[in-house]
């Protein structure tokens, strides 16, 4: 026997489709039994109006039959997992052995093995042809013609990429159903229907048209300004520690007449000036810290910088000052220990000199410690982190005069970028090489004292105010870091170039720093690029 189904909604299979901002009509066609399923027949009725009008299917028609028929009715569209799907409902009597759609298998959405609802992908309309087979061997052929009623634009992005010399006007389009054609100042060119990213070669600067349409005849338009003569921005990465804080620092600039549209610090967008700037961003562990800078032409640049967060815990030492008083006839060690402040929450554990703990404050400070007499002693001081300051400092005799520089003259001589120095023809060697920098000699502050013969427990380093001082017992000079101004005996005097502090080291411009102390004289020699101070 045959049945006409007058209204599919209403047996509970509603015919309802939300597919983003997409319609689809569903219209059965016609349904074709091969010779092997006896008995079985079918009748097509054609929608009528209001059923295209709400875009579902009124008034389809499938066909039961006696014992071992096969029954394909119910077709509508679907959204699942974010795709437009056709699915199709399956009545045997005996088990479905398989069922495809568009010669594509498809896969079973709900039921059970008698009576079960199936789907495939689709991306256009047309006709689908869906092939049923039982386990008894029987076979059954339904064809269903779909309209896909697209409301829809296509997506379009635009940007240009120079690669090997060549400039490309990159086109990247989707959209809901498929492509139609892709044109570029009227010209159509090749692309995917299902969409996708073409770099399209261009050989001239000036505005290109992009035009995308679809299958159901939307389009979209987008203008681009090329610039083949575009060059990557450009970009540099270091690293900083401060306030307890490492900062990754950025610097990015656009070339030429581009502006920077974006840049990106591990996937996570950095605001930026369209003309570029330097960019302090705080890290927040150990990490490899990828960056990424496009302009608007989508030119890019990309860098990647490896940042140790915990590396700051042992690559700082204390400060740490050592002086001499003398009350009647004691002789007192002044000693002024420091934790390093950019370091959380660090402490001093203990300062000694010779071996001996001092009573000194977990803060640091100044101490008078009395020793037995002239001689040579060693102060140390270590922090709850395990770094360690010494210096080591000779005592005077009380009837020395103490604060008076050496009167045994003293040649030093440094050579650039090498760490081996001489003193008197003597050859030593120390921990950081001399620089050169815009045309000024810079000595690290531990070998200041050497090259200017002044004891080395007379220069200091103030990790808090980030100031160097030197004392000869004449004069006193301060020199900030990063500044060209520095103080002699309280009086500011200007310098034409500044210290800095490069991986934990200070250096600062032994010319400019002389020049506030007696009777030093220095020497360049271009060949062999050294320096020699005497005093």
């Amino acid at each position: 026997m045959c049945y006409d189904i007058l209204d599919i909604s209403k047996n509970g299979e509603g015919f309802e489709m939300k597919i983003h901002k997409r319609l689809a009509k569903v219209l059965v066609a016609g349904m074709v039994i091969s010779s092997s399923m006896n008995g079985l027949c079918a009748k097509e009725t054609q929608m009528n109006q209001e059923a295209k009008r709400f875009s579902m299917v009124r008034n389809a028609v499938y066909a039961t039959t006696t014992s071992g028929a096969i029954t394909v009715s119910n077709a509508k569209t679907k959204t699942i997992d974010d795709k437009m799907c056709l699915i199709v409902r399956v009545i045997t009597d005996n088990a479905i052995k398989s069922v495809t759609i568009d010669g594509k298998t498809a896969t079973k959405y709900s039921g059970n093995s008698t009576n079960a609802q199936y789907y495939i992908e689709i991306t256009s309309g047309g006709t689908y042809e869906v092939v049923v087979k039982d386990s008894t061997g029987k076979e059954s052929k339904s064809s269903f013609s779909i309209t896909l009623d697209d409301k829809e634009d296509p997506e379009l992005e635009l940007s240009q990429k120079i690669k090997n010399g060549v400039c490309y006007l990159v086109i990247k389009a989707s959209d809901n159903v498929a492509i139609d054609t892709v044109k570029v100042d009227d010209k159509t060119i090749s692309f995917s229907s299902s969409g996708g990213t073409v770099e399209h070669k261009v050989t001239s600067s000036g505005e290109y048209k992009v035009e995308v349409k679809d299958t159901a005849g939307n389009k979209t338009t987008k203008r681009f300004d090329v610039d083949i003569n575009a060059k990557t921005p450009s970009l540099t990465l270091d690293k900083i520690y401060k306030n307890n804080q490492w900062n990754l620092i950025i610097e990015a600039y656009p070339n030429g007449n581009a502006d920077i549209s974006k840049v990106t610090v591990n996937g996570k967008t950095v605001s930026c000036k369209k003309a570029g700037e330097k960019i302090e961003y705080p890290v927040s562990g150990t990490a490899t810290y990828k960056v990424i800078v496009t302009d608007n032409y989508g030119q890019k640049a990309e860098k990647s910088l490896y940042i140790d967060t915990k590396a700051i815990q042992t690559a700082y030492e204390p400060s740490l000052t050592v002086s001499q008083a003398n009350v009647g006839n004691i002789i007192y060690l002044v000693i002024t220990a420091k934790p390093n402040t950019q370091i959380t929450d660090n402490k001093l554990s203990k300062v000694t000199v010779n071996g001996v703990d001092i009573n000194m404050s977990g803060a640091g400070g100044t101490v008078r410690y009395p020793v037995s007499g002239a001689g040579t002693y060693a102060i140390v001081a270590t922090d709850i982190k395990g770094n360690e300051k010494t210096q080591t400092y000779n005592a005077l005799p009380i009837s020395a005069q103490t604060n008076a520089p050496s009167s045994k003259s003293s040649n030093v001589v440094f050579t650039l970028n090498q760490k081996t120095w001489t003193q008197n023809g003597v050859s030593q060697q120390m921990d950081a090489a001399p620089k050169i920098r815009n045309g000024r000699i810079y000595i690290p502050i531990r070998y200041v004292a050497y090259a200017l013969n002044i004891d080395s427990s007379k220069v200091g380093w103030d990790a808090k105010t980030q100031t160097v001082t030197i004392y000869d017992g004449s004069n006193t000079v301060k020199v900030p870091l990063d500044s060209k101004t520095m103080t002699v005996n309280g009086v500011s005097q200007a310098m034409d170039a500044a210290a800095f502090n490069d991986s934990g080291r200070v250096y600062i411009p032994i010319s400019q720093v002389a020049k506030a102390f007696s009777g030093v004289n220095m020497q360049w020699d271009n060949v062999k690029k050294q320096v020699s101070i005497q005093r």
